[in-house]
This record gives C-alpha cells, sequence and structure tokens, in this order.
C-alpha cells in the first residue's frame, strides 16, 4: 500500500488522535479531528516561535554558521509541516490567517549556501517581519 506525502505528513497528527481516543471515554467525542488538527496547528506555531528566537539570538550573538543554519532548517521543518496542517484543515480562522513557508526564502537566501555575518542586519529584519506576520496567533 504506497501512502501519499500528505498521508505520510498526516501521521503524527493521526497517531497523536489514536492515543488520546484510547484514553477517552468512548462515550466521550474527543478524537474530532479538526480539533486535533487545530491543537496541534497551535502548538506548532509555538515552536516556530520559539525557533525564531532562537535563530535571532544566534545572530545578534555571533553563533558559528553551522548553528544558525541548522536552527534554520528546524524552523523550515516545523513550518513544513505547519503547511500540510493549513492545507488539510477546515478551520476557516486558521487558513485565512496564514503565512506559508515560502516567507522563509529571503532568510533561505542570506543564510544559504554560505552565511555572511555581513548581513545580520537584514536577516534580523526579515526575522521581525515574519515574527509580525504570525503574531496575531
Amino acid at each position: 500500500m504506497k501512502l501519499s506525502k500528505q498521508s505520510i505528513a498526516l501521521l503524527p497528527v493521526y497517531l497523536y488522535c489514536v492515543s488520546k481516543c484510547k484514553t477517552q471515554d468512548n462515550n466521550k467525542e474527543f478524537c474530532n479531528k479538526a480539533i486535533v488538527q487545530e491543537e496541534k496547528y497551535y502548538e506548532n506555531l509555538r515552536k516556530i516561535d520559539v525557533l525564531l528566537l532562537n535563530l535571532t539570538k544566534e545572530v545578534l550573538g555571533n553563533k558559528d554558521a553551522a548553528v544558525i543554519q541548522n536552527t534554520f532548517l528546524d524552523l523550515r521543518q516545523e513550518w513544513l509541516f505547519q503547511d500540510v496542517l493549513t492545507r488539510t484543515t477546515k478551520n476557516k480562522k486558521i487558513q485565512s490567517g496564514y503565512c506559508p513557508s515560502d516567507s522563509l526564502a529571503t532568510i533561505y537566501h542570506l543564510l544559504f549556501p554560505k552565511y555572511d555575518p555581513s548581513n545580520k542586519e537584514k536577516l534580523i529584519s526579515e526575522i521581525k517581519k515574519i515574527k509580525i506576520k504570525i503574531s496575531p496567533y
């Protein structure tokens, strides 16, 4: 049986749902896909916010380029998962205010293939723009 990329990406959400359903009474309707997706969305948004903060601290603290790039890749991975959650949810509030992972393109080009510390101000500026976009949540 072949699974689509979208199905594979949603596997953690499904496993979370199944584990919660096993611990709840059968009378309660806890395993509602929309509720689980919304919880995962906001949980992941908090992770993204923390990673943006870490990235800012690392850039300002003149950390090694490899450390900064690694933090960015962690951020990008979380944001791609966020894209999947947003595309599969039916929650209009989430869909309407979502900032896609394409927003990270400028930061990516500032960090890869080689990070230049002289671009620090541009990098911080881009991080601030992204934080403003996601701050209403």
